[in-house]
């Protein structure tokens, strides 16, 4: 005679089934920790991704600081900010670039909302809890990708770094009584932004180190 074959009984059928119980809730909770983590990177990631660019952005328009201003004349063409009219009367040179701890006002070859390439008037001023303002004519755009930022230090052509530019008592390019000495541009050097924990951007101004080296150039020539 055969065996007949048993089948499972009930307490093994609901130990079998508290088994695949557990086991698939094991695997729900790994599959929502994953998620949870893919999300926190992605976002992360986004952050970091807007915060890199609002750099990018920020070093550009600096970097594209224009060395003189330029204004138009009555028949629509431009001219260079000192070129004024004969009739005008002549009036001192008025900084194209000046700025503080907290506020720096400047022309830009590289603006957000103007045509690239044309020096178009601008200013970053900070802004404690939110981060970057940026104004541009009427417009403003709030940059809050950033961390506050803490101070504003321009570096002059002595390598010290200033709280404000133009420096106090100092000479401007085009003024009649500066010295040979003076530098080429109204421009300093470098200008850094401090966000503190030693989270710094240097930007050098491209117009600047241009004018230096073109001034280098001719005087090698001259030689």
């Amino acid at each position: 005679m055969t065996r007949r074959e048993r089948g499972l009984g009930l307490l093994e059928l609901i130990v079998a089934l508290m088994l695949v119980t557990l086991a698939s809730t094991l695997v729900m909770q790994g599959i929502g920790q994953g998620l949870g983590m893919l999300r926190r990177v992605a976002n992360d990631q986004g952050v970091a991704y807007h915060e890199l660019m609002a750099r990018a952005w920020l070093r550009e328009s600096i970097a594209a600081a224009a060395a003189q201003a330029a204004t138009v004349n009555s028949d629509g063409a431009e001219q260079e900010e000192g070129d004024a009219e004969p009739a005008r009367p002549a009036e001192p040179p008025r900084p194209v670039f000046a700025g503080s701890a907290a506020t720096l006002e400047m022309q830009s070859f590289r603006p957000l909302l103007g045509a690239e390439g044309v020096a178009t008037p601008i200013r970053w001023s900070a802004d404690p809890r939110q981060g970057l303002r940026y104004e541009e004519g009427d417009q403003q755009v709030l940059v809050d990708a950033l961390p506050p930022l803490q101070r504003i230090e321009y570096q002059g052509p002595d390598g010290n770094w200033q709280p404000q530019w133009p420096p106090a008592d100092a000479p401007l390019a085009g003024d009649p009584q500066a010295d040979a000495s003076a530098p080429l541009s109204d421009l300093p050097v470098r200008v850094r932004f401090d966000f503190g924990d030693d989270d710094r951007l240097d930007v050098l101004l491209l117009a600047r180190h241009s004018a230096r080296a073109e001034a280098d150039d001719m005087e090698v020539e001259v030689d």
